[in-house]
């Protein structure tokens, strides 16, 4: 080919390439909730009733975020993290019905709030955390 041939379909597979390249899609930033976590972050957010969420964790720097709001409750909500500054939130909102919800933490410097909330009755909340685990906080918040 000639050199004028070989630069035209140069430019050709530029002009082709360029609009393919400006809609590579950027990786969507973490979600609020996330903010500090320096290992793994898990977010869910379910709103109707009846829902189940697990989460497990394993090493440092783990943040576990549970949303849970429906009319008729009956949510479970399970969070399980090993290793040190962990963080667990779980909110459970309902007008009616139980909720239950679980966090257990091994580990050093960990903190787990639990709070359920607006109407719901025979609400379960328990925070687990080791027995060496002298510098864990928790918070276990219940209204009716």
């Amino acid at each position: 080919m000639n050199k004028s041939v070989q630069a035209g379909l140069s430019i050709l597979a530029l002009g082709i390439a360029a609009p393919l390249a400006a809609q590579v899609a950027m990786p969507p930033l973490p979600p609020a909730e996330c903010t500090g976590a320096q290992g793994n972050c898990a977010v869910i957010g379910q709103t109707t009733s009846g829902n189940t969420a697990t989460v497990g964790q394993n090493g440092s720097g783990n943040a576990a975020d549970i949303d849970q709001s429906s009319v008729n409750g009956d949510d479970t909500a399970t969070v399980t993290q090993s290793g040190s500054g962990n963080l667990s939130r779980v909110d459970q909102r309902s007008a009616r019905g139980s909720n239950t919800a679980t966090s257990t933490q091994s580990g050093t410097n960990s903190t787990a709030f639990i709070t359920q909330a607006q109407g719901a009755f025979e609400d379960s909340a328990t925070i687990t955390q080791g027995t060496l685990a002298d510098t864990n906080s928790a918070t276990i918040t219940q209204n009716s």
